[in-house]
C-alpha cells in the first residue's frame, strides 16, 4: 500500500509540480468527507444485551473483563504493541 502511495504521490507530482501530492491529499480527504457524511449512526444494540440502560463505565468494565478473561486479546494486543514499540523507538 505504502509503495502504491509513493507511485501515486510521483504522478501527482510530475503532473502538479511540487503542490501535487499534497493537492492529492485535500481531494483524498474531500472524497472521504462525502462518504463519511452518507453513514447513519451506528447506536448499537437496542434490544439484545442489555446495554440501553447501561453507562459507559458499566461497558468499560464489561469490555475490560472480557479482554482479560480471553488470552487471544491479550496475544494480539501484546503483538501489536511490540510491533509498534519497535517500529517507533
Amino acid at each position: 500500500m505504502a509503495i502504491l502511495a509513493g507511485i501515486v504521490a510521483q504522478v501527482l507530482e510530475d503532473s502538479f509540480g511540487h503542490i501535487g501530492p499534497f493537492q492529492g491529499a485535500i481531494a483524498l480527504t474531500a472524497l472521504a468527507l462525502i462518504l463519511v457524511l452518507q453513514w447513519e449512526e451506528n447506536y448499537g444494540e437496542s434490544t439484545e444485551g442489555g446495554h440501553e440502560s447501561s453507562t459507559v463505565y458499566q461497558q468499560f468494565m464489561e469490555g475490560w473483563k472480557t479482554t482479560c478473561s480471553n488470552s487471544n486479546i491479550w496475544r494480539i494486543g501484546m503483538t501489536q504493541a511490540l510491533s509498534e514499540g519497535a517500529m517507533y523507538t
